[in-house]
């Protein structure tokens, strides 16, 4: 006896049934997420969890330990170079400080100004000084002629503004200014013919670095602008 062998019909077509459909296939897992980079680690491609993001507004909401604001020039011509009197008479010589007199001024304004102890703390300062305009750099009119420079880029130097101020707070803001680790001081032409000079301080209390958003940036202890 002769076998013919089966055939299975198409789908679709006469015949018979059709064969069960394939259970359908599992959803595809989600994909991992990214990782940050590892910052100065060994090797390349090693990852590590992503760091918190700190938005803008939360890194320069920083309040200071104490603030001042005088209207004032104390101070604004720098710590001057130490000098030397001689009185050839009695053959004696001596150094003085030029600017004794004006860090007395500033240790005044800033001891009127300064509640509580001296600070005992890492501390870091911002000082910016305003200085009025000469009557040269005005046109007729009020407005500042065009060939004025914009920033004061004229004497002093900010290292001598920085140090007198500085000396200034010295055992009235903090107890003693090597404990000031961060720094920024600034020197700007104050707006308007009628200007007068303004200095102001700001102190916080320095709490170090740490790592923001990929970035090296200040915990707290100062604005971004640090």
């Amino acid at each position: 006896m002769q076998y013919r062998a089966a055939t299975v019909p198409a789908a679709g077509g006469g015949g018979g049934a059709a064969p069960p459909a394939p259970p359908p296939a599992p959803p595809a897992a989600p994909p991992a997420p990214l990782a940050a980079a590892v910052i100065g680690g060994a090797g390349g491609n090693a990852a590590a969890p992503p760091t918190k993001r700190i938005r803008a507004s939360e890194e320069d909401d920083v309040t200071p330990v104490a603030r001042f604001f005088f209207v004032s020039d104390a101070g604004h011509r720098g710590q001057g170079r130490f000098r030397m009197s001689i009185n050839w008479l009695a053959k004696k010589a001596w150094l003085y400080n030029p600017s004794k007199s004006e860090k007395d001024r500033l240790t005044a304004l800033f001891s009127g100004q300064q509640q509580g102890p001296p600070l005992d703390c890492a501390i870091a300062v911002r000082i910016v000084v305003s200085y009025p305009r000469p009557a040269s750099h005005f046109n007729r009119n009020g407005s500042v002629k065009a060939s004025m420079e914009q920033q004061k880029i004229t004497k002093p130097d900010v290292d001598n503004v920085a140090k007198i101020f500085l000396d200034a707070m010295n055992e009235v803001v903090f107890v003693d200014d090597k404990a000031v680790t961060t720094l920024l001081v600034k020197k700007v032409w104050a707006v308007g013919r009628e200007a007068k000079a303004t200095s102001e301080i700001e102190v916080f209390e320095d709490l170090g670095e740490e790592l923001r958003g990929g970035r090296l940036r200040n915990k707290g202890g100062m604005p971004a602008f640090f």
